[in-house]
């Protein structure tokens, strides 16, 4: 979720839900009209003008798309998400771990690169390669960021609207 959130629009101030029903269902014409009123987007308001309350609301309308969809393509449905009891609350020492595996996924490959480099041309062009990519993926993070004229009409959130479902996640 890294900025918007994905079938998510502001329309007249209030946040809506909207996706269109895929292809291979509209085919099936007696599913698609059971389960989709025979519309190709599935518009519903999430009735809230709060990005917290957003979130909340756009995950439960995410479970009952996926499983109508689930049940007009004949494929087994799972416990939604949203909707599971009992979580358990993440401790400082679990947040703490799940960010020190993802600093280890991020940097290990240039700790072994760096090593190597020295005594290897191709670990060396590698490493070369791999600081050139980061730096371009880098300045593309920081121009969208910066973007004053954005086209699209996503909705942005910072991190503090996107901990809770990340944390949630990852649960």
């Amino acid at each position: 979720m890294a900025g918007v959130v994905r079938y998510v629009r502001e329309r007249d101030g209030v946040y809506q839900y909207e996706r269109r029903v895929p292809l291979a269902v509209q085919r099936n014409v007696h599913r698609y009209a059971a389960l989709f009123g025979s519309r190709p987007l599935f518009r519903r308001s999430l009735r809230t003008k709060d990005r917290g309350a957003m979130l909340t609301a756009a995950a439960a309308i995410h479970d009952e798309f996926e499983a109508r969809l689930a049940q007009a393509m004949n494929r087994p449905t799972f416990a939604p998400a949203s909707s599971l009891e009992g979580h358990q609350k993440l401790t400082a020492a679990e947040l703490e771990s799940i960010a020190n595996r993802y600093r280890d996924l991020t940097s290990e490959p240039f700790e072994r690169l760096t090593l190597l480099a020295d005594t290897n041309a191709g670990a060396a062009a590698e490493l070369d390669h791999a600081c050139y990519e980061l730096d371009l993926h880098a300045d593309q993070i920081y121009s969208a960021i910066h973007d004053k004229g954005r086209t699209d009409d996503g909705i942005v959130l910072t991190p503090l609207d996107e901990a809770p479902h990340v944390i949630r996640i990852v649960v």
